[in-house]
């Protein structure tokens, strides 16, 4: 079990040192990479996720924040957790396969909820027409 006080520096025993060019996303990695995993954000774990950095401990929590709410955002908007999850090359599933089970069980509830809101927006046409 992982020690989720622990930053993800660490947890992985590597301190980035400051970045050699000034840019936003590597700042922001570096910064993320520092804090306690159980007070990383979504929009966290969207850019390491992004930037492919740790996976093997934030996905696990982007798909816990998956599991309570498929909806959960970062800065991109609605579901950009979830859409940057899915862009993780397959390597990693075949690697985690509790990880891609867990994950097939979210694209479940997302398939269902796809269902509900076209119910829900069409019926809201009608009435609106």
């Amino acid at each position: 079990m992982i020690d989720l006080n622990l930053s993800l520096e660490e947890a992985e025993n590597d301190i980035w040192g400051k970045p050699s060019f000034n840019s936003s996303v590597v700042i922001n990695c570096r910064n993320a990479r520092k804090i306690p995993m159980k007070d990383l954000t979504p929009e966290n774990l969207r850019l390491l996720i992004g930037q492919k950095i740790s996976l093997k401990y934030v996905i696990p929590l982007a798909i816990e924040m998956l599991e309570e709410n498929i909806f959960c955002a970062g800065n991109f908007g609605t579901c950009d957790l979830l859409i940057q999850i899915l862009k993780t090359d397959c390597g990693f599933w075949n690697e985690n396969e509790e990880l891609y089970y867990r994950m097939n069980e979210i694209m479940s509830e997302v398939s269902s909820a796809k269902e509900n809101l076209e119910i829900a927006l069409n019926l809201w046409n009608v009435k609106n027409m």
